[in-house]
């Protein structure tokens, strides 16, 4: 006497184009590249209650029958030096310009532009010590689903449409230190501390609605430890254990 339906029909395409050039300036290593990128989703849903007759009649439901699109440009160069036999400094800076296109639940057409890149040192304190450290400005890539209205019948919920979208960014500090123990195995400890804007989450809409959405801000940071001992020395051949540790605090503010 009771029942409700809802199916989707997503048809999606991605075409990619990517050409490098490398080659050698100063003794050092050198390289450009440039990437093109085309992202399509078409889908169409639907949600439907049976009725008295036990028919199942279709609702309408705003922002689900929607076509989204992205073309996408990236640009990087990339340096390689040898400071020192013990030291390796590799630096990779560009950017993204990028188009989206939303047609239905009031679609909209954007244009972001986002500069990205990496900074990295690699230091050889000794023959059995490691060091890496590493800066990054990271752009994300946006799941179009988000984009669109969808109903989740299991769990009673209702995610509502939202054209809004921007792609996530990101500031990640990293430091990892790896040492070898020779025949006891090794070990390594990684900390890091990552600062996101336009985080994609979920926010309130409406009197009672929600969806997904970007917040301003948000914070991870942490450590990470990872060894692998062996018991060889100790006559057990073919015997390791393995330990992984960790810590990670995050801060973001509750839209709600």
């Amino acid at each position: 006497t009771d029942g409700a339906q809802f199916s989707r029909d997503g048809d999606e395409q991605e075409r990619i184009a990517r050409a490098e050039y490398r080659w050698k300036a100063f003794g050092d290593d050198l390289q450009v590249s440039a990437e093109y990128a085309y992202n399509k989703l078409d889908s169409l849903s639907q949600l439907s209650f049976l009725d008295a007759n036990g028919v199942f009649q279709p609702v309408f439901l705003p922002g689900a029958d929607v076509t989204v699109a992205e073309d996408r440009y990236e640009v990087m160069g990339s340096y390689g030096h040898e400071i020192s036999p013990a030291l390796q400094l590799q630096v990779n800076l560009g950017g993204e310009y990028s188009t989206i296109e939303q047609i239905g639940g009031g679609g909209l057409t954007r244009s972001f532009k986002r500069p990205k890149g990496l900074v990295s040192l690699a230091w050889k304190q000794s023959p059995k010590v490691d060091w890496n450290f590493k800066l990054e400005r990271r752009v994300g890539q946006l799941d179009f689903y988000d984009f669109l209205a969808s109903v989740n019948l299991q769990d009673n919920q209702s995610n509502a449409g939202n054209p809004d979208l921007v792609p996530p960014q990101s500031w990640e500090l990293e430091t990892e230190v790896a040492r070898d123990l020779g025949s006891w195995g090794k070990t390594r400890l990684k900390a890091y501390y990552h600062r996101i804007q336009d985080i994609v989450d979920v926010i309130p809409i409406g009197e009672d609605g929600q969806g997904i959405a970007n917040l301003p801000n948000a914070t991870r940071f942490g450590f990470e430890s990872t060894s692998t001992l062996l018991f060889d020395p100790l006559g057990w051949r073919g015997a390791k254990l393995d330990l992984t540790a960790g810590f990670e605090k995050t801060n973001v503010r509750d839209p709600l």
